[in-house]
């Protein structure tokens, strides 16, 4: 494993729906999937459907309260579903 300042073996999860067109996010879908392997989620590559990424969760208290768990400080990753 790849040791990296920002990752820990495992990060918050969270999956979202997002404008094709412009990423914007449509909140009312974000859904906390619980904890993944950092390493699998940064090899996972994107598509036309779906991109992967990271958050700053002190930037986006959404992310908080989705999950209804200490997410702390930590980067979260994000997996956005590009639906019309």
């Amino acid at each position: 494993m790849t040791n990296h300042p920002n990752r820990s073996s495992k990060l918050h999860h969270f999956i979202i729906d997002a404008d094709p067109q412009t990423g914007e996010w449509r909140l009312s879908t974000l859904v906390y999937d619980g904890m993944v392997d950092a390493d699998e989620f940064h090899s996972r590559k994107d598509t036309e459907a779906v991109h992967y990424d990271q958050a700053d969760p002190e930037a986006f208290p959404c992310f908080a309260e989705a999950a209804g768990v200490e997410i702390g400080k930590r980067t979260v990753a994000l997996t956005m579903n590009f639906t019309s």
